[in-house]
């Protein structure tokens, strides 16, 4: 989110929908996201290029990132508990 709001000028609540549909892997409106990104990296005066190769890093991010996350946390409850 943070990466959203700094290098694309999204506001807080813009970049938590980004983060769900991310997170969902809702391609249809991810590509909005990407114009809308890529826009408010320009606008910033972030490399054109660049700024869609964060992108695609954070969208690449999502095919492993949250679930990893959650098997991270479920094992450390379960050792916690045991």
């Amino acid at each position: 989110m943070e990466i959203a709001r700094v290098l694309a000028n999204y506001s807080l609540s813009e970049a938590d929908n980004l983060r769900m549909i991310i997170s969902k892997k809702d391609f249809s409106k991810i590509n909005y996201h990407k114009k809308k990104f890529k826009n408010g990296s320009i606008i910033l005066g972030i490399d054109y290029n660049l700024s869609l190769k964060i992108f695609s890093l954070m969208k690449n991010f999502a095919s492993y990132g949250f679930n990893k996350s959650h098997s991270v946390a479920y094992s450390f409850l379960a050792y916690q508990t045991l």
